[in-house]
């Protein structure tokens, strides 16, 4: 099917918000299970990072109002059946996040402040998630793995220190990860895949 067919009436994205929505649950799943092994301490940082280009770019492909939200639907479901319903952990994070991407989607549409400020939002959101859910920040596991892994190769600083620190590096890899979605779908616009001036 060429990608141009894919602008269609909403009902008929359907399949496609399945597939991409199953592909979300999937990367969840597993890169976050090997970024848990190998690179913990930034965990926090990654992942989000990852999670933003990916949903950033299959923005571009279902432009639709609502489409992410359903699309994070399906990858909440994913994570239910292999990891139970736990509201504190990626269960809640992904439907924020879809929610987060909307809102700007709606203000920005695809204008290259949308990707800037969708992914610093998912960044940010990521940080403070542990707070929001259970109400720890310096003592959930993400902030712990990050301070001792600064603390031990960079330099040791006091909390306060470590949080700006991190919040920066949150914002620097937010930005990272919209530029590189913005310049995704530029490419794909200029060879014209799929008609998106309408939304």
């Amino acid at each position: 099917m060429a990608l141009k067919e894919l602008k269609k009436p909403f009902e008929k994205q359907l399949p496609l918000i399945l597939i991409l929505g199953l592909l979300w649950g999937l990367m969840e799943y597993f890169i976050g299970d090997l970024l848990k092994i190998y690179f913990r301490p930034f965990l926090g940082l990654i992942m989000p990072l990852i999670t933003a280009f990916f949903i950033l770019t299959v923005k571009y492909f279902i432009p639709q109002r609502g489409s992410i939200i359903l699309t994070a639907i399906v990858c909440a479901l994913i994570i239910f059946f292999t990891r139970g319903m736990i509201l504190h952990g990626t269960f809640m994070a992904v439907l924020l996040e879809a929610a987060l991407i909307e809102i700007v989607f709606l203000i920005f549409k695809f204008k290259i402040a949308f990707y800037l400020i969708s992914a610093v939002a998912i960044q940010l959101y990521s940080l403070i998630h542990p707070l929001i859910s259970r109400g720890l920040f310096c003592l959930s596991t993400h902030f712990l793995a990050f301070k001792n892994w600064f603390n031990a190769n960079l330099a040791s600083v006091s909390t306060d220190i470590l949080i700006i620190v991190l919040i920066l590096f949150h914002i620097g890899f937010g930005l990272v990860a919209g530029f590189l979605a913005y310049k995704t779908t530029v490419y794909l616009a200029k060879s014209k895949l799929i008609d998106v001036t309408n939304y």
